[in-house]
């Protein structure tokens, strides 16, 4: 039998707060979601001014896919609805390493996302 104590499963407390961006900056947060890996699949996102302001948000489905597929579609279409809206200097958080690694590295024309990691590099 496990016993846990409320000491092992609390977490630190991290204090997060809004950083002002310079004003011509915009931020663009997305996140994509699948239910298994491969799994019906879907992402969103907001895109917020210098002052934290909201100014879009999007989300969509994106079928039956991977967790990276889906998070490359987030950025994908948060990137594209920023640009339509006129925005040009944009700072993209992602909380997926993998998706950001593989847009920033060259990815190789076998890789199952390549023709989407091309659109957004």
């Amino acid at each position: 039998m496990v016993h846990l104590s409320n000491d092992a499963i609390q977490k630190p407390i991290r204090q997060v707060k809004w950083i002002p961006l310079l004003n011509n900056i915009i931020k663009v947060n997305v996140d994509g979601s699948s239910l298994s890996n491969p799994g019906r699949s879907s992402f969103g996102g907001l895109i917020r001014n210098n002052n934290g302001d909201w100014l879009l948000g999007f989300s969509g489905f994106c079928g039956i896919t991977s967790c990276l597929a889906a998070e490359l579609y987030a950025i994908f279409h948060g990137l594209r609805i920023a640009y339509d809206a006129g925005h040009m200097n944009i700072i993209l958080e992602s909380d997926s390493r993998m998706a950001l690694d593989s847009i920033m590295s060259d990815v190789q024309a076998h890789h199952p996302h390549a023709p989407l990691i091309s659109q957004i590099a």
